[in-house]
This record gives C-alpha cells, structure tokens and sequence, in this order.
C-alpha cells in the first residue's frame, strides 16, 4: 500500500509539473491559441486574445464559435466550415480570415487547426492557432496600391509620348535608343 502510495504521489506531482509546463508553454505563445470542444465551443484560450483582439479570455470563454464578437460575418462562415470539415476529416490548413478588433479596426489572421485526441481514439477537441497577419496585409495592400499607380503613370506617360505630335526619341546614356514614339 505505500508503494502504492509512493508511486500514486510521483505521478501525481509529474502530472502537476507537465500541467504547469503546458500552462506556461500555452500563455507565453506569440500566436493565439483557442481550444474548442468537439462542438465547437471555447473551452480555453491564451491571453494573446486580448492583445489581437481587445477582449479578455472571460469574453470568449464558453462561447461557441458562432458567436465570436471579433470574427466578421464571412470569417464566422469560414471558421465553422474549417471547424466542421477539421473534425470530421483532420484536415491541417491555413485560412485567412478578416476580424475586428475590440475598437472597431480589421485584424487579418491565419489560422491553422489541429485535432485532438483521447486515448482512445475519441476527438476530444480543436487546437486552433492564429496568427496576426494585420502588418503583413497591410504591407501587402501598400504594394498593391503602389504598381497600380505606376501601371496608371506609366500609361500616362505612353499616351503623352506616343500622342505628342513630334518625334520624341531617348537615348540611354550610352547612346543607344531607348524609346522611339509613334509619329
């Protein structure tokens, strides 16, 4: 009985101790993670919800995915399909969702989804991991609108050229023929 005991104890306080590595492995991650029950519902997520997306881990909690208050209409639908085709396929993929921040101001991130399972083989719940994109997208938007306004100076500066009305040739600094208009 005291070996038992004995060993009951150890396993208990290693039990304790990976429970607190999780825990802290879990709070300090740089990505949000949020675990959803095999319906769908918050059943825990890191404090990084607070810094994405302005609400505390009590605004979330026990809320199904549905009904997340930081998921645009169209980010709802696709992270119920995502949820749904996770649970009944596995299936690991990126999506890209558009949110909003507690104040009102998009938030882009990427979202990745991982079953977990029982021991015995029983889903027992969503891992899902997001990822702030926002400067990413931004980034990207910038550089979008930036060749759109050199295509429209470029076409600009071809009809100017070409409908000038006199000869217009350039020449590289070498010499060579660069541009010839069309007169």
């Amino acid at each position: 009985a005291i070996e038992v005991a004995l060993w009951r104890h150890a396993m208990e306080k290693r039990l304790r101790e990976s429970e607190r590595r999780f825990r802290t492995i879990f709070e300090n991650a740089n990505d949000e993670i949020v675990y959803l029950d095999p319906k769908g519902t918050i059943v825990d997520v890191n404090k990084r919800v607070l810094d994405i997306f302005g609400y505390t881990p009590k605004e979330v909690l026990g809320k199904h995915i549905s009904e997340m208050p930081f998921l645009t209409v169209e980010a709802t639908q696709k992270a119920i399909a995502r949820f749904r085709q996770t649970v009944s396929g596995g299936t690991v993929r990126l999506v890209s969702l558009e949110a909003r921040h507690k104040d009102g101001h998009p938030v882009y991130v990427e979202a990745s989804t991982n079953l977990l399972f029982e021991e015995g083989g029983q889903v027992q719940g969503v891992l899902v991991i997001l990822r702030d994109i926002t400067e990413r997208r931004k980034q990207e938007k910038e550089r979008e609108r930036l060749i759109a306004a050199l295509r429209a100076s470029e076409e600009k500066y071809r009809a100017l050229v070409n409908n000038a009305g006199v000869p217009i040739i350039y020449y590289d600094l070498e010499g060579r023929i660069q541009l010839i208009n069309k007169v």
